[in-house]
């Protein structure tokens, strides 16, 4: 069994002809779990809980979110693969600024209820 988790946090400045540069940030954080079942072969579930605010530095939230979903991994010597399936589940909300991105409990700027997710990897020595 393994158990990882991950936090990403970043600040941008969104170009939009008009608008100038918008700033927005956001804090995700990522936790998964997963088992060998076969030699080369993992699987898992994972879990993406999204927060996106308005301004830079985490300063007022407007969006938040929850994903989860399985994943399938396989590696060999010098590559990997790991497939997965975000659903966003219900209950995530707007506020402020961000309450025209949401409706039926989720939230829709830049996501979708569906993330499908593909990585390839490889060592670099």
């Amino acid at each position: 069994m393994i158990l990882a988790g991950n936090v990403v946090a970043a600040n941008e400045r969104l170009k939009f002809i008009g608008n100038g540069n918008v700033p927005e940030s956001m804090l995700d954080f990522l936790l998964g779990a997963s088992y060998r079942f076969a030699p080369k072969w993992s699987a898992g579930v994972e879990a993406r809980f999204h927060n996106d605010y308005s301004e830079l530095n985490l300063r007022n939230q407007v969006q938040r979110a929850t994903f989860v979903g399985p994943n399938m991994h396989y590696a060999e010597k010098n590559w990997w693969v790991t497939g997965a399936w975000r659903y966003q589940l219900k209950g995530g909300n707007c506020m402020g600024g961000g309450e025209a991105e949401c409706s039926n409990a989720r939230v829709w700027d830049s996501h979708s209820v569906n993330e499908f997710i593909v990585k390839v990897g490889f060592p670099l020595s």
